[in-house]
């Protein structure tokens, strides 16, 4: 799954009176009684259990509709299952699901059937599995020989979701029985389970669809079922709808068009059975009037497709089409294993709490993050990501869907493994793309700087034993996973790395892992290698970082006598004065001081407070660790070692590569940041820049350069500042300009971002006017030429031209909005604005959908608009006040984690006591909402941390720059 959280759409209330739609309150308390048949509009046929063995009955019991003799359900726990995890002395074999949903006329609600085959492993008279926010209707238990059970009571954890059926014998070890279950729900409005998403037609009406989104726990929400992922059966779908609809899902539809009895306008897809068994987390399916656009078959046979609304067409879609089954076949050849499902299509859907999903033939994406609308309308970065989305998702294929994690407490051993491999799928499809700076910049740097420098981090392991598992989905999970398998891979080497996941993927695929899995393989390839590890072998290096938050700081101290003294400790924040508990890890320490003759050596830094000592260096030489930033860690060096490097880059950039010229840049800046090193020695290691033309050290420059700018803006040495970043930014922008070149390479032109956003920014006449004059011609085209403003740029010249303008140019700018799907880039530019009362405006528009131009569920787009008020002195404060003031609206019209989100994003820069105390007060009379309490308390962290920067490491920085001579 891509991590890119959206909104809540719109609640619809209206409903159809001859269907029933279950109160929430109802289905939440579970205070259900079994009665006769289905209620309301039922399902008029019957529907057979699952295949049992060979040897098994030879007609299998079937679901009825008929009167059921079943007990009432109890709300009180199972005494059986005090735990938060299902007991498995029983264990599913498979299902098999009919669901017809009601779409027309706004009713949103659905029947369901389920039948699953399960098998006894420990005797007991009980057996408990999930359903959460679905009424159930009736319960049978059969035996393999058809021979019904008797049920003598259920209950039900609402806690847990946890459904007991009591039976009046045990039952008996290795034998089958099913399950038989019918019931019925909402198809709700909340991006869970099986929920409902709209988009526009032609004419502007809304068309509505039911998709599912069940990882983690929302496929108890479409059918009774056992939701662990450990917990693997086969599935085979049934599904209805009306007959101008059509369906779709995880597996090809063996017959279709099967009348629905009682509803001559409803027939049924009948699915072909999952060839494999698969949690229940990557079901999927699909019920709208889209369309598909067939894409070409792999190599190895597997035919792909892209799935969109009816307004898309096959050339927006010609991206994903075309880089689909490639990117499928980098992977076979680089696992040795084939995709093993019968099928892969992309659908693309308007309303998504993620970037994307992984469901296992039915991949789901934003619509966003699946179209491309051509290089006059689509930047280069959303290009980018699009293809990066894809890859991951396919690489889930393989990394999480072929093997899967056991347990959640190790979600990196999925989304780590497909944060890592999408870059390799990306390279696969575009090599000269860059990817490993593309990876470097947008995933190791972006998490090293951000939450995992965060005292209130967490380890890639975190034990999980309640509902709130997504709640570390987070950069932990993906980026810094990620992160150390890449360190590992540097470690190994590329070829020993592939083969121990080869055979790791080979020996476990249909199953689950643990972390001793993966340890296995990798430590059985390295030692067929003769790599070796100290004592404790890969285990005892891989723990340390997989068990301890956060990353280690490495401080060089060299000496006359031609040595370097390395000491380990952890880095984090530090928003005041205090100890903090330390950690020690395994350290892959690589060095030279020679890039041109290929020096690079490794050796290890154990996990201990003891210095490692490197000798025989040169004296006059600068020394470099983490060659290439392979290694998940910072370096900080004496300041003697600081200047060699600084005076050799402004001698020659060549003298070091490309990545450590860029690291260095990252490295000296949070080192300063924090207070580990004097501003006056980092901002000495961004001088270089002038003679810079590469986008990997801008990048660098960009990260950490927003920070300083938005925390010494209003203070004394504001202007120098200023004149300091011209001086390095206007070589590079003279040289790039506006003007694109159609085959320049991607990187080049993510370059010409940064230096024009950071030229207008700061009022180079050539870039302010030029932005201008292309604001005022894309404004008379109504928007409507693609050509006059290019996609990458818009950003940068719609916030300098609104910045500088007045409310006629911010107005004409919304009206063009209102007519346009590229919705985000123009709100974000809105953001852009110092008038209060257009600020106002804005914000209003972000949680109303009356005369509003953003439409509710656009998650990108709003969310948009808050990170860049949080780069808006005047609008990150009138933000913070409009979100607390409106709390209830927020929370109403989306989700209180929405509005959390939202504080996060514009207190990005609080700085002064008085906004960090709005902060606490605002957590503090809040502290019911668990959901949002980790978000505030990061807010806050970073607020501390700020007012501390500005306290203790501005002044060094005026002072710096106040004597600098340029």
């Amino acid at each position: 799954m891509s991590s890119e959280n959206d909104s809540s759409p719109e609640t619809v209330a209206t409903r159809k009176p001859n269907y029933i739609l279950i109160p929430k309150w109802a289905v939440v308390v579970a205070a259900v009684i079994f009665v006769g048949g289905m209620v309301g509009v039922g399902v008029g046929v019957h529907f057979l259990s699952p295949p049992l063995p060979e040897d098994g009955p030879t007609s299998p019991p079937t679901l009825g509709t008929g009167a059921s003799t079943g007990p009432s359900i109890s709300t009180t726990s199972s005494p059986f299952q005090e735990d938060y995890r299902l007991p498995r002395h029983v264990l599913p074999d498979s299902y098999e699901i009919k669901i017809l949903p009601f779409l027309k006329d706004q009713n949103f609600t659905f029947n369901g059937e389920v039948a699953i085959r399960i098998t006894c492993y420990t005797p007991s008279n009980n057996i408990t599995l999930h359903y959460n926010d679905i009424a159930i209707k009736n319960v049978k238990v059969a035996s393999q020989d058809s021979q019904e059970l008797k049920i003598m009571s259920t209950s039900y954890n609402s806690d847990f979701h946890q459904f007991t059926i009591f039976l009046e014998s045990d039952l008996e070890v290795n034998k089958q029985y099913v399950i038989s279950i019918t019931y019925n729900g909402n198809i709700n409005n909340d991006l869970e389970g099986f929920y409902r998403a709209s988009y526009f037609d032609e004419n502007g009406n809304e068309i509505w669809i039911g998709l599912t989104q069940f990882e983690a726990i929302g496929a108890r929400r479409a059918f009774p079922c056992f939701d662990e992922p450990n917990m693997k059966a086969k599935v085979k779908l049934t599904l209805g709808r009306h007959k101008d609809m059509n369906t779709h899902a995880n597996t090809p539809i063996s017959e279709k068009d099967v009348p629905v009895d009682g509803f001559p306008d409803m027939v049924w897809d009948i699915y072909e059975e999952s060839p494999h068994k698969m949690p229940t987390y990557l079901v999927a399916f699909l019920v709208s009037d889209f369309i598909k656009f067939d894409g070409r078959e792999t190599s190895s046979g597997i035919p792909t497709g892209a799935i969109v609304n009816p307004t898309r067409t096959s050339e927006q879609a010609n991206l994903s089409l075309t880089v689909t089954p490639s990117i499928i076949e980098f992977f076979e050849s680089y696992t040795g294993i084939n995709y093993s499902f019968q099928k892969l299509d992309n659908v693309g859907v308007n309303q998504f709490n993620f970037g994307a999903m992984e469901n296992w033939g039915l991949v789901v994406y934003r619509d966003e993050l699946l179209m491309y609308f051509g290089p006059s309308v689509t930047p280069a970065n959303r290009k980018q990501r699009i293809v990066e989305i894809i890859a991951h998702e396919l690489a889930h294929q393989w990394f999480g869907n072929l093997v899967t994690l056991d347990w959640w407490s190790v979600i990196f051993l999925n989304e780590g493994f497909a944060n890592l491999m999408e870059y390799k799928g990306m390279n696969a499809v575009y090599p000269e793309w860059r990817t490993e700076e593309l990876f470097i910049a947008e995933t190791m740097r972006s998490v090293m700087r951000g939450l995992d420098s965060l005292d209130s981090s967490r380890p890639m392991f975190q034990p999980v034993n309640d509902n709130n598992m997504m709640r570390y989905f987070d950069d932990i999970a993906y980026e810094k996973s990620a992160s150390v398998l890449r360190m590992i891979e540097s470690v190994l080497g590329e070829s020993t790395f592939q083969t121990g996941i080869r055979n790791y993927l080979q020996a476990r695929q249909y199953q689950n892992v643990m972390i001793s899995d993966l340890i296995f393989y990798l430590q059985e390839a390295a030692e067929e290698n003769n790599i070796v590890f100290p004592d404790g072998g890969l285990e005892a290096v891989m723990n340390t970082w997989i068990y301890q938050k956060n990353y280690p700081l490495v401080t060089v101290e060299r000496t006359q006598d031609g040595k370097a003294h390395l000491t380990q400790r952890r880095y984090v924040r530090e928003q005041y004065p205090r100890e903090y508990e330390e950690y020690f890890w395994w350290i892959p320490i690589t060095y030279t001081q020679d890039f041109n003759d290929q020096s690079e050596l490794m050796v290890w830094m154990q996990d201990s407070n003891d210095p490692l000592v490197i000798d025989n260096l040169s004296t006059d030489k600068f020394l470099i660790l983490n060659v290439g930033q392979k290694g998940y860690y910072r370096v900080n060096y004496d300041d003697g070692n600081w200047l060699l490097i600084a005076d050799s880059l402004r001698t020659n950039i060549e003298v070091i590569p490309l990545i450590n010229r860029a690291q260095i840049v990252d490295d000296a800046l949070n080192l300063a940041k924090q207070g580990y090193l004097n501003y006056s020695i980092a901002m000495s290691q961004t001088r270089f820049l002038v003679n810079e033309r590469e986008w990997l050290s801008w990048q660098a420059f960009d990260a950490n350069f927003v920070f300083l700018d938005n925390l010494v803006s209003g203070l004394g040495a504001y202007n120098n500042f200023r004149v300091y970043v011209l001086n390095l930014v206007e070589p590079l922008y003279n040289e790039l300009t506006f003007d694109e070149d159609t085959d320049e390479e991607l990187l080049d032109t993510y370059s010409r971002v940064i230096a024009v956003k950071w030229a207008c920014k700061y009022g180079l006449s050539n870039c302010v006017e030029s932005a201008a004059n292309v604001y005022d011609e894309w404004i008379a085209s109504d928007g409507l030429n693609g050509e006059i403003i290019s996609p990458n740029l818009k950003s940068s010249i719609l916030c300098t031209a609104i910045q500088n303008g007045d409310s006629a140019d911010f107005n004409s700018a919304v009206s063009i909005m209102r007519e346009t799907e590229e919705k985000a880039t123009i709100a974000s530019a809105l953001a852009c604005t110092i008038d209060s009362v257009l600020l106002d405006n804005l914000l209003g528009w972000t949680i109303t959908d009356v005369d509003s131009p953003i439409p509710k569920g656009s998650g990108t787009t709003t969310d948009a608009i808050y990170r860049n008020l949080a780069n808006n002195p005047v609008g990150r404060i009138q933000a913070f006040n409009f979100i607390t003031d409106h709390w209830l609206d927020v929370s109403n019209f989306y989700s209180s984690s929405v509005g959390a989100r939202w504080i996060g994003f514009v207190s990005m820069y609080f700085n002064k006591d008085s906004e960090l105390a709005l902060l606490k007060e605002f957590r503090d009379s809040h502290q019911h909402e668990a959901n949002v309490i980790s978000q505030l308390n990061q807010a806050i962290e970073r607020a501390e941390a700020n007012i501390q920067w500005s306290k203790m490491y501005y002044p060094d920085l005026a002072n710096w720059l106040t004597n600098l001579k340029l």
